[in-house]
């Protein structure tokens, strides 16, 4: 069944190569967000955080990336809950609001 919905693209779930969903940085989010673009060619990708409510929706990787109205720090670790491909809408839904265990990124870059 969760194959027969893949090829339809209606359900994602994991990519062939990713990670399944858990706790990862920023960058490791990103690393993944750009293998699925390139495995699914998206017409939108969607980033939504649980914690504070931000959606971030950008054409492609690049766009999302290079917005300059964002700004992450890519050490800081959050939560994949979930990573769907939805007719062509790949969205990514994470929590920021997790305990970090590195320390506080955005102290050392003070």
């Amino acid at each position: 069944m969760k194959e027969e919905c893949m090829d339809r693209g209606r359900f994602h779930g994991i990519s062939k190569g990713a990670e399944k969903p858990g706790r990862v940085s920023i960058c490791g989010m990103f690393q993944k967000v750009a293998a699925l673009e390139t495995e699914y060619n998206p017409k939108e990708i969607i980033l939504v955080d649980t914690d504070t409510g931000e959606c971030v929706v950008g054409r492609s990787f690049v766009d999302i990336l290079t917005d300059e109205r964002i700004t992450w720090n890519i050490l800081w670790e959050v939560n994949i809950i979930s990573i769907r491909n939805d007719y062509g809408h790949l969205s990514v839904i994470y929590d920021s609001g997790v305990e970090q265990e590195n320390g506080d990124p955005d102290e050392e870059r003070r």
